[in-house]
């Protein structure tokens, strides 16, 4: 073979392995024994945002402003002609025009191309940044895994799903069953002595592997030292990285069982207190007939034979006899309104709330106009503040402020230039409070817990009348409104009665 032909055949070999280097899609780069770069594919020129002017012929430390200007790099590259070295897998980091932060790995090698000691390098560059990506948010993933792995306020077990061995197991299940993590790892759950029924545990971890997911509500498990408590079990079947992996969840529920048991225990009561009520009720109802029927028939009898007597013999009583006659009628009156009052504050106590709204003021002034036709000849000045607005039962407020303008109207009997006021104050929490107030009698603070109480009075008969039932009455209005009352009063200096409803 002549020199001509040789010298056809290695042109084409070198015209060959070009080709082949410039339609490679990993950046190349070949360098001569100085560093400098002699060319380049065109990858590198299309993935660093370069061109050929701007690096042939230059050292490659000096391309990219100097970011290739590595101490270890250097090294290496300066290595390969003299010693006939290589290298793989040098990671590098820049930043590159366009496309921000890269990681490279480069691989370097010999390559001859038919001239005498003028050997080149070719560096390979392999752009692994999304690789180092999906490598840092598969790490990220892991720890945030495990972060809640080890710090989940319910057991977690984690099995291998061919022999339902233990292979991890988190603080919290530890603490729950009281066993320490070599105790359990490497075992499966039929072989632990927390599970009471091995053998349904077995059989739970055939239909696991079957069907991939297994939940228990209420399963009965021990801890070490034996105490039995309840849990909530479930698994599922998951993969990772192609593996099949059981994750088994084990929450206690005990404290949760003892309340529900507990709730129902109440709950039965409830429907027994229920029922006691309901009969309780019934004979109210009875009793309640029976007082209004089989009690007042004898009084209106008392009364009306008394009035008899008055009538037909006059002449035959002297004052003594008259004076008896009268104590018995007014006698059998009060009996008759305290059978009446106690048959009114028996249907407060039973009778259904039916919440409107109501216009409270324009509900005082009608009560109001009522008590002063009752006894034309007081001239009482009442107060009571506009357009107060309740959502509350109208008839049972009603009685409310019957009694509480009543007893007012009742109490300034002896007070000269009497004042009856109805209003509201806003408190700190924005809750209403609403007051009756007057300038009358008023009472000792001291005994103001008898105010409510049926049948109770600070006063005397002779000094105001009444049965002592109306504020009882109150109360008891007040209260099936969520509400509160409660009094301010000094003896002669009149009384305030505070209430609320919600």
């Amino acid at each position: 073979m002549d020199i001509k032909q040789s010298t056809r055949q290695l042109q084409e070999a070198l015209d060959y392995a070009e080709n082949i280097i410039s339609t490679l899609r990993e950046p190349l780069l070949v360098l001569d024994a100085n560093l400098r770069i002699v060319s380049a594919n065109k990858s590198f020129y299309r993935e660093f945002s370069i061109t050929s002017e701007a690096i042939e012929g230059k050292p490659i430390f000096e391309m990219d402003n100097g970011q290739w200007k590595i101490p270890r790099l250097r090294e290496l590259l300066e290595n390969i002609l003299p010693e006939n070295t290589s290298f793989d897998d040098f990671e590098v980091d820049l930043v590159v025009p366009g496309a921000g932060k890269r990681f490279l790995l480069l691989n370097a090698r010999r390559i001859h191309d038919g001239v005498p000691d003028a050997d080149k390098i070719l560096l390979a560059i392999e752009d692994i940044t999304e690789r180092k990506r999906i490598e840092h948010d598969v790490a990220s993933s892991e720890l945030r895994y495990r972060r809640l792995f080890e710090t989940a306020q319910d057991g977690i077990l984690i099995l291998n799903s061919k022999t339902g061995e233990i292979t991890d197991v988190n603080p919290f299940l530890l603490k729950m069953l009281g066993y320490p993590k070599q105790d359990l790892i490497g075992k499966t759950l039929w072989e632990i002595g927390f599970f009471q029924d091995s053998a349904a545990s077995h059989q739970a971890f055939q239909i696991l592997q079957e069907k991939g997911y297994v939940r228990y509500e209420d399963l009965p498990l021990k801890t070490k030292d034996g105490q039995p408590i309840q849990v909530e079990f479930v698994s599922n079947v998951y993969r990772i990285d192609g593996e099949k992996v059981i994750q088994c969840n084990i929450r206690d529920i005990t404290e949760r069982k003892i309340s529900e048991e507990k709730i129902l225990h109440l709950n039965e009561s409830i429907r027994q207190h229920a029922a006691d009520l309901e009969v309780a009720n019934s004979e109210l109802e009875t009793f309640s007939y029976t007082v209004s029927h089989d009690l007042q028939a004898p009084l209106r009898s008392m009364n009306g034979f008394s009035q008899a007597l008055f009538e037909d013999y006059p002449d035959r009583l002297d004052e003594q006899g008259k004076e008896y006659l009268k104590f018995i009628q007014e006698s059998s009156k009060r009996m008759s309104q305290m059978i009446d009052d106690i048959l009114r504050l028996s249907r407060i106590t039973r009778s259904e709330l039916k919440k409107v709204k109501i216009n409270l003021s324009e509900l005082a002034e009608t009560v109001a106009a009522e008590l002063k036709m009752t006894e034309p000849e007081r001239s009482v000045r009442f107060s009571i503040t506009p357009g107060v607005q309740v959502k509350g039962d109208q008839r049972l407020l009603r009685i409310v402020l019957e009694n509480l303008l009543g007893n007012a109207w009742k109490f300034t009997s002896k007070t000269k230039d009497p004042v009856i006021e109805f209003g509201f104050l806003k408190n700190d929490d924005a809750k209403t409070t609403y007051f009756v107030r007057d300038n009358g009698a008023g009472f000792n603070e001291a005994y103001a817990d008898k105010l409510f109480l049926p049948f109770q009075r600070l006063h005397s008969i002779a000094e105001y009348a009444g049965t002592g039932i109306g504020l009882a009455s109150v109360l008891r209005v007040i209260k099936k409104h969520g509400g509160r009352i409660w009094a301010e009063s000094k003896p002669g200096a009149g009384a305030t009665f505070y209430f609320t409803l919600n």
